[in-house]
């Protein structure tokens, strides 16, 4: 590199004072000089961080544990992933799981109090790990394995500017059954909901309070395809809202026939429900979901640790055994258990990430103003 800068300056120098020196060479040599000025650079830069990395692998082993708080459909993943990471490393992974509000509060507690067990956050992008992000009990911090996550997923919870690293995608649409409804006349659009024909045949997630079905609400009124106008044409068909229990169970009921048509509703209904005759269809205009990623607690006990383990996470392995709990995995590359579930092939609604309460409360009084009053 030096030589090449002393000819490129010698070459310079003999321009002031010789008007027959070729330009074109000068103009080669300076191109030359700074591509490979910036291929050293880089290749000085990859070392260092690779150095850096070295460094916290060696630290992550000397702390020997790392503690994790999720919920309960990660540890599931974590525990048949867990052998790999920790005969590999040596470090012991811990995990203590609960609802992802619950878990998000102990981890606030923690951080306020200066009393931390937690390393690791895991929970929803969309509303759990903000919260806590907002409560400033989260480190800016995301793992260099960041780059292997789907570019779609990463604009959906808006990382790296929140240091969130996703996981798995939960992908939410409609599920029909087929001996209520003939293969011509299964829904090809969400507005094909709105069709008269099924009135009083579907069963649908209450929109106007917390939960499944108000994501849905405020993804599809967020979606422009589809709007205010799409819901006010929907509750025309006055569709049945959930009662008591959770949205799980609306695959159930579709299951058994009493509504032809169902939503929201993960895709592994297909897989609970295999011996039924139920279809889940992904819809042009997009699937609602819940996004799981994870974060590094503000001054974890064992931050080398914690970091290393997120790293994980974003591996080909522990993807591939996202993926066998038949969740969409966020890695590149890494194929879901059916194709349509992969993010390449599904298209997902927006998400109304909002900060304040009279935010929230607008929607919810829009949701009531077409739906009813509850």
């Amino acid at each position: 590199l030096l030589l090449l800068k002393e000819k490129f300056e010698m070459s310079t120098k003999m321009a002031d004072f010789s008007a027959n020196v070729n330009l074109q060479q000068i103009r080669y040599a300076a191109v030359t000089l700074a591509v490979l000025l910036l291929a050293g650079l880089a290749a000085i830069n990859s070392e260092a961080q690779e150095k850096d990395w070295n460094a916290v692998v060696a630290a992550a082993k000397k702390e020997g544990k790392v503690v994790v708080y999720g919920t309960s459909s990660f540890r599931e993943i974590l525990d048949k992933a867990k052998p790999i990471f920790e005969e590999r490393y040596g470090i012991k992974v811990e995990a203590l799981t609960g609802r992802a509000r619950e878990v998000g509060e102990r981890v606030q507690t923690e951080v306020r109090t200066k009393r931390q067990n937690a390393d690791l956050l895991q929970a929803g992008a969309d509303i759990t790990l903000p919260n806590v992000f907002r409560a400033e009990a989260l480190e800016r911090w995301v793992p260099p394995s960041l780059k292997y996550a789907h570019p779609d997923i990463l604009k959906m919870i808006d990382a790296p500017r929140l240091p969130f690293t996703p996981h798995y995608v939960n992908l939410r649409s409609i599920l029909i059954n087929r001996n209520r409804i003939a293969a011509k006349d299964e829904p090809k659009s969400w507005k094909d909901l709105t069709n008269p024909k099924w009135k009083g045949a579907i069963l649908m997630d209450d929109p106007r309070s917390a939960g499944a079905g108000h994501a849905l609400f405020v993804g599809t009124l967020l979606q422009p395809e589809l709007g205010e106008d799409f819901h006010r044409k929907l509750a025309q068909n006055k569709p049945v809202f959930l009662g008591a229990g959770t949205y799980q169970q609306i695959a159930s009921r579709v299951a058994q026939r009493e509504f032809a048509i169902g939503f929201p509703v993960d895709a592994e209904a297909v897989v609970e429900y295999a011996g039924s005759p139920v279809k889940w269809l992904p819809l042009p205009e997009g699937a609602t979901h819940s996004i799981m990623a994870t974060s590094l607690v503000k001054n974890a006990p064992r931050p080398n640790a914690a970091k290393l383990l997120l790293e994980f996470t974003l591996s080909e392995e522990f993807q591939r055994i996202a993926a066998a709990q038949n969740v969409t995995p966020a890695r590149i590359g890494v194929k879901a258990a059916r194709e349509e579930w992969s993010i390449d092939k599904v298209r997902l609604l927006p998400f109304a990430g909002t900060d304040s309460r009279e935010e929230r409360d607008k929607l919810y009084r829009l949701s009531e103003a077409i739906y009813g009053v509850r």
